[in-house]
């Protein structure tokens, strides 16, 4: 209702994250989603995933809509080296809503989990730019299920250069 986005209503949301309650937690991240302004903000929210872990899902998805929705891209390509999975594949999901080709420093990833995410972040969202990284994964295709491997025969046919007729 009432609520206005202003610095101190910020650094009050940004405390709630760290709430004993999920639902304190949740009811913050989707505030601060809509009212953020600072980059303590965002930091938060990647905070939150971390220490979150997956272990709430709705708590992790409305994270990384919020991220998104703040538009942090930067946020989320600065996860490709983290040693948290979760991290990288928040990432991911945040990258894949705003539709960044950045996703393709992903395709490599060490987790199958992110790497998979990745593949069908781009493929998905139709994002050409990002499309060689899955075609390079025609070597790899045996290794993926088959819902992965369609994609990755896929891009090579969109990009229908000679040497993708060859993968």
């Amino acid at each position: 209702g009432d609520f206005q986005a202003s610095q101190n209503n910020e650094l009050i949301l940004i405390k709630a994250l760290s709430d004993s309650s999920s639902r304190v937690q949740l009811k913050a991240t989707i505030a601060l989603g809509k009212t953020a302004q600072s980059s303590q903000a965002k930091k938060a929210l990647w905070k939150l995933i971390e220490e979150n872990n997956g272990a709430e899902h709705i708590l992790r998805h409305v994270a990384i809509k919020a991220l998104a929705r703040l538009n942090d891209a930067a946020g989320a390509k600065a996860q490709v080296n983290s040693t948290s999975t979760e991290l990288r594949l928040g990432a991911v999901l945040v990258l894949r809503d705003l539709n960044d080709s950045a996703l393709a420093s992903f395709v490599k990833d060490s987790n199958k989990k992110v790497r998979e995410e990745a593949i069908r972040a781009i493929y998905d969202k139709h994002i050409i730019d990002a499309m060689p990284a899955i075609t390079a994964e025609s070597a790899n295709i045996l290794t993926y299920p088959l819902a992965i491997q369609r994609r990755i025969l896929f891009a090579n046919l969109w990009l229908g250069t000679e040497s993708n007729a060859l993968n």
